[in-house]
This record gives C-alpha cells, sequence and structure tokens, in this order.
C-alpha cells in the first residue's frame, strides 16, 4: 500500500468535513424550503375549507386541547347544519371532544 503522507491526510480530512457541512446544510435550507412551503399550501387549504363552511352555514369546532388545530364536522354534515348535532365531532389531532 502507498504511503500517504501527514499533509495530504490533514488535507482530505479537511476536504470531507467541509463538503459534509456544506451538504448538510443545503440538505437543511431544501427541508426548510419545503415544509414553508407546504405550511402555504395548508393555510390555503384550510382558508378554501373555510369558505366552504361559511357558505354552507357549517360552523368549525376548535379542539379545547391544541385551539389551534381546526376539526372539521365529517363531509357528509356541510350542506345541513342540523347533521352536525349530536354527531360528537372529535378532534382529529388528540381525540377530545370539541366545542364550537
Amino acid at each position: 500500500m502507498a504511503e500517504v503522507s501527514e499533509r495530504t491526510l490533514q488535507v482530505s480530512v479537511l476536504v470531507a468535513f467541509a463538503s459534509g457541512v456544506l451538504v448538510g446544510w443545503q440538505a437543511n435550507r431544501l427541508r426548510r424550503r419545503y415544509l414553508d412551503w407546504r405550511e402555504r399550501r395548508l393555510q390555503d387549504w384550510l382558508a378554501t375549507t373555510q369558505k366552504k363552511l361559511d357558505l354552507a352555514g357549517v360552523a368549525a369546532s376548535r379542539c379545547a386541547r391544541a385551539p389551534g388545530f381546526l376539526a372539521l364536522p365529517p363531509a357528509e354534515a356541510w350542506p345541513r347544519r342540523c347533521c352536525r348535532v349530536g354527531r360528537g365531532i372529535r378532534c382529529r389531532l388528540c381525540g377530545a371532544a370539541v366545542r364550537s
């Protein structure tokens, strides 16, 4: 096996470390961009769903344990408000009963 000088070994380790840092940084940037895109997409979906609910006359409920989470009634309950009565709507996040 060929001899590797101390200097060559140090440079190789330094280049490997620097490339790992660069690749990790780029991967984190790409992940953050994806998460931001997904958040925007879900916010748009929530706004359109809320608009549909408002037009249908069905009020969305908020979970008591996770106030920021919107618990929507089943899709078949959207056209008529009376369908929602007595269904026992539960939060999709924690399963707790929600309040209107």
